[in-house]
């Protein structure tokens, strides 16, 4: 899990926008456009992207009572930080569209 510098794990089912600071005053946005239903990484910063803030945008559907969506930002020193969760304790009907969210990393 500490690999490259600003990776993702991402777990479940989620389909994300991820809309980043990649300068200070210039946002970014970047589509991933995908559906994940088991564990992945995704890369998609460059290593010498600077990130001051980040938050994701999408749709999220728990298929189970033991689903999990997790989001987290891996940095070059392996520090983590929560990006979104979600399970079936915290999202009681299951789906939840998500609009720039970021626990840990909007700031």
């Amino acid at each position: 899990m500490k690999s490259f510098i600003h990776s993702f794990l991402i777990f479940a089912s989620a389909m994300i926008l991820i809309v980043a600071m990649c300068y200070p005053a210039k946002a970014q946005t970047i589509i991933i456009d995908s559906t994940f239903t088991e564990d992945g990484i995704i890369f998609p910063f460059s290593q010498n992207d600077t990130i001051y803030g980040i938050s994701i945008s999408g749709e999220v559907e728990l298929f189970s009572d033991t689903s999990l969506v997790r989001v987290i930002l891996s940095d070059q020193n392996g520090n983590e930080w929560m990006v979104y969760e979600a399970y079936s304790l915290i999202l009681h009907c299951g789906f939840s569209t998500l609009t720039e969210a970021a626990d840990e990393t909007k700031l």
